[in-house]
């Protein structure tokens, strides 16, 4: 008897270590097993992560947060919205009146003007014409943009749409003395890219060399001027401002409100979303290192920047419709699927 029961006793002490040695595995396992997929891999060198990655590897790997995102195949514009060819407003001694009178003359375009036998080809108006015949043709934004009042400026968009980048920027604040970029998005025809501080934000320089003209909203008071400083760069690139030109049409307001004016389609999953949870999820992102957070503030980031494509589009439409050269309307392209996802739990907590 007495036997029976010290082998009883020694079975429990088997037993209780048994499940034990089993705990402690499946503790280990649990640790290692990720609660989410990591969205960013830890990278060596910064300047390797842009590097030795092609546009194909990068499309692949979407969801991966590091690099340049370069997202869809390149996707011209036809060549035939341009109106510089029909402008002379930007000729220091043509003011409306005259552009307006050399148009009610049968001058519709520069060539018009110069294949005339009637016109003093000696003439200060002409060698001006002549010159930017000639600087059209060489494609250089700059000259007409410098030339224009600020009110037509938008006259260059219809001439570069292969060239233009619209570019939106995330911040921690609004001083670029005291607070940082933490996110850019640039989109383009060439592909839309994808900037975060502490990843690859030097790249930004370099892609935006690839450029000849900038959109933004709001970005002559705000996202330019703090690239600039926070940065340390030049950057004098023609910029056209969506604010200016949506409120000379008569939509005023931030960003959304002119999106709710023009009837775009509702951004999923980021309703409530707005520069201040910018903020908030960065410094969410940094302190819990939830990466989660980072590709809800990239989606908000990307969705801000796609859709100035639509409303410069839809802005230069309304502008020339009262153009003497009738020129080809800018036919609307579908707003690009945002490739980051929103998290509805993290914004819930943030709110």
């Amino acid at each position: 008897m007495i036997i029976f029961i010290v082998l009883i006793f020694i079975l429990v002490i088997l037993i209780k270590s048994n499940s034990a040695a089993k705990y402690k595995s499946n503790k280990k396992i649990i640790k290692k097993i990720p609660t989410k997929k990591s969205l960013i891999k830890e990278l060596p060198d910064k300047k390797l992560r842009s590097k030795n990655k092609t546009s194909k590897e990068v499309k692949v790997n979407k969801k991966s947060l590091h690099g340049l995102i370069s997202i869809g195949d390149k996707n011209l514009y036809g060549n035939n919205h341009g109106i510089l060819e029909n402008s002379f407003l930007h000729i220091n001694t043509l003011g409306p009146i005259k552009e307006n009178q050399l148009w009610t003359k049968g001058y519709l375009t520069h060539d018009d003007y110069l294949s005339c036998s009637k016109v003093d080809k000696e003439s200060l108006i002409y060698k001006e014409i002549y010159k930017s015949s000639k600087t059209l043709s060489k494609k250089d934004p700059k000259y007409f943009y410098d030339g224009l009042p600020s009110n037509q400026q938008w006259r260059i968009y219809g001439d570069f749409l292969n060239e233009v980048a619209f570019i939106d920027i995330e911040t921690t604040g609004l001083s670029a003395d005291y607070d940082k970029i933490t996110t850019v998005v640039i989109h383009s025809v060439k592909g839309t890219f994808a900037f975060i501080n502490g990843f690859n934000l030097d790249e930004l320089p370099n892609v935006l060399k690839q450029f000849k003209v900038l959109v933004s909203y709001n970005g002559k008071s705000f996202d330019i001027p703090f690239i600039k400083k926070y940065m340390n760069i030049k950057l004098d690139l023609p910029h056209l401002d969506l604010r200016h030109i949506l409120s000379s049409l008569g939509f005023s307001g931030g960003l959304k409100s002119c999106e709710v004016q023009l009837n775009l389609p509702k951004r999923i999953g980021l309703k409530d979303v707005d520069g201040f949870m910018a903020v908030m999820l960065w410094d969410y992102y940094r302190k819990t290192k939830n990466e989660l957070a980072l590709e809800t503030l990239l989606a908000y980031n990307f969705e801000d920047t796609v859709r100035l494509e639509w409303l410069m589009n839809e802005a230069f439409n309304r502008k020339v419709r009262g153009f003497k050269s009738n020129p080809n309307l800018i036919e609307h392209r579908s707003i690009p699927i945002n490739p980051f996802k929103s998290n509805e739990y993290i914004l819930r907590r943030l709110s």
